[in-house]
């Protein structure tokens, strides 16, 4: 449990693919970032806080499937040891209409200094149905 009322990361930077072939990509990225994160407990501190913003996604298309991890690392400037990981990994298959797709992974959520009493890392195991606009 997070307590969270509001959480958000804005970020700004620069990305450069490592690996960009036509069913492979491997895109590292870095930039600066704000954090607000609101709590309900009125005895939590919120945090705002400019900082920093690094990340990874890789993307790997088969025949038939997908497979994406991302990676992402928040360190705050005015303490480096306050930081955010945030990590993605799913494997998606296409339905009978190639719209929609089926979407199985675990997202993992870590926090350096979370509010008093609660957990640093929070992960998550998920099935979603995905519905391609296009």
């Amino acid at each position: 449990m997070k307590d969270i009322d509001l959480y958000n990361v804005a970020g700004a930077g620069f990305g450069y693919d490592f690996i960009k072939k036509e069913k492979r990509t491997l895109t590292g990225r870095a930039g600066f970032s704000f954090r607000y994160e609101g709590y309900k407990n009125p005895a939590t501190d919120d945090v705002k806080s400019a900082g920093l913003d690094f990340g990874m996604n890789h993307e790997w298309e088969f025949s038939n499937s997908k497979l994406v991890n991302r990676l992402s690392y928040v360190p705050a400037f005015e303490n480096f040891a306050n930081f955010t990981l945030t990590h993605e990994s799913y494997y998606e298959l296409p339905l009978a209409n190639p719209s929609w797709k089926l979407r199985m992974g675990v997202s993992n959520d870590y926090n350096s200094q979370p509010g008093a009493g609660l957990e640093k890392l929070d992960t998550s195991y998920f099935t979603r149905l995905v519905l391609n606009w296009k």
